[in-house]
């Protein structure tokens, strides 16, 4: 079985995902395992939306 499931919580797409997509006005511009584009995206767009999660201060 498959689901699609579409978010912009990054942290619960990465908790319930094995595989992600990245778009970015409607088209892909990202793909793949979800822990591997997490930790090291390749697009300007998905680092982007990366570095906009909130963070508590160290």
């Amino acid at each position: 079985m498959t689901l699609v499931f579409v978010s912009h919580d990054l942290g619960v797409v990465a908790a319930l995902c094995q595989k992600i997509v990245i778009l970015e006005k409607g088209r892909i511009v990202e793909a793949g395992a979800t822990a591997s584009i997490l930790a090291n995206p390749q697009h300007p767009y998905t680092q982007r939306l990366l570095n906009s999660v909130p963070r508590m201060p160290a």
